[in-house]
């Protein structure tokens, strides 16, 4: 078998973790890959004296074959890699390596990438991901795959694990999956009213609101606003107003003429100004995520687009036909009228809004709010 062959028969498999230049499957026996592979495996596995204690593959873009060694891949919440033998399709070249001997060997996460869909564990697995994800274990996925800095996290949170359960190591709480409140100074909802695009009098429609965090925080500051969302509000008004956010909603829509078509309806409930955020280029995390469309599939099986800056402003100024101003990287203002733009520009500075006398307003309201883990950090950040 060629290597191009073998990449296309590797690139068709139905599940996996994907990477760029690699893909990992649990197979402690070949019966769950193609059969194209399947008489590959067997034979290398054969010819080097492999058990299936070498239960996970990792086929490579450039003809290599690893047979991984993880002794507790179905118990441990994050398995320990002890051996891997590598074989090179092109060179023959076999070699094998040991791990652990330094107490810091590599680990697995995402367990519930590895294997076929309907695999027993595999919802407990994703829900582990999940609450992970909402500790904000993931936030820098190139530094964690190593077992002594991911203990160093899990001790940084205060966490442990119980099973396939996060938990917090004082109280052996589980982890809420959702993610935490954010706090005040997130960062496009701070850019809009640092810049003043939003303030007193300026009323407020928050197309796509999520679960209406930034609506609600900028309820808590006195502002008028509506918000909707078709998942979680769509029953509430879709409302005119001085001001429309758009905030991190072109991003998840899988088609292209849909998100046009988003930019648009959002724009046309705008008085005076919209402010559109989106993901950039740079902030994604590849090691979690399979190329799809023009954007990812995530490991919870939705999609993300991640912009470049002059990418997502060619497609705002394309689509509205006016300029659209960076605030930010990810965040642009497009104004409705030339004068808008005009008073904006010509005063455009930091107006040091005082965060520190905000935040006593609203701290009984976010104590009230938020998970128990939350405040736990927030006592002992």
């Amino acid at each position: 078998m060629d290597v191009a062959t073998f990449t296309e028969h590797v690139q068709s498999l139905p599940y996996g973790k994907k990477l760029p230049q690699a893909t990992y499957v649990y197979a402690p026996d070949s019966s769950s890959v193609s059969e194209e592979l399947r008489g590959l495996v067997d034979r290398l596995r054969g010819d080097l004296g492999l058990s299936s204690e070498f239960n996970v593959l990792k086929f490579t873009n450039d003809g290599g074959i690893s047979f991984l060694k993880y002794p507790r891949f179905l118990e441990a919440p994050h398995p320990e890699l002890s051996e891997s033998v590598r074989v090179s399709l092109v060179t023959g070249k076999v070699s094998r390596l040991r791990y652990g001997g330094d107490g810091n060997p590599p680990i697995l996460h995402r367990k519930e990438a590895f294997v076929p869909a309907g695999h027993t564990a595999s919802a407990a697995w994703s829900r582990l991901t999940a609450q992970e994800e909402a500790a904000g274990l993931y936030d820098q996925p190139m530094m964690i795959g190593f077992k002594s800095v991911w203990d160093g996290l899990l001790r940084e949170k205060r966490l442990a694990y119980r099973d396939h359960d996060l938990v917090e190591a004082e109280s052996g709480e589980s982890v809420e999956m959702e993610s935490p409140v954010f706090p005040i100074h997130r960062h496009r909802i701070r850019v809009a009213l640092d810049l003043e695009l939003i303030k007193e009098g300026t009323s407020v429609f928050d197309y796509g609101c999520g679960r209406g965090s930034d609506a609600e925080l900028l309820r808590d500051l006195g502002y008028s606003v509506a918000a909707w969302d078709p998942a979680f509000f769509p029953d509430d008004v879709m409302a005119h107003a001085d001001v429309v956010n758009l905030g991190y909603v072109l991003n998840v829509i899988e088609n292209p003429r849909e998100r046009l078509e988003v930019l648009l309806a959002a724009w046309s409930h705008a008085r005076q100004a919209l402010i559109v955020s989106t993901l950039i280029k740079g902030q994604e995390g590849y090691s979690y995520v399979q190329p799809h469309g023009d954007g990812v599939i995530t490991s919870r099986r939705t999609f993300q687009k991640y912009f470049e800056q002059g990418e997502l402003q060619g497609l705002i100024e394309s689509a509205l036909e006016t300029e659209a101003h960076a605030l930010s990287l990810g965040i642009f203002v497009i104004f409705r009228e030339p004068q808008f733009a005009q008073s904006f520009l010509a005063g455009r500075r930091r107006r040091g809004i005082a965060w520190g006398s905000i935040n006593p307003r609203l701290a009984q309201k976010r104590q009230a709010k938020q998970p128990r883990i939350v405040r736990l950090y927030e006592q002992h950040a």
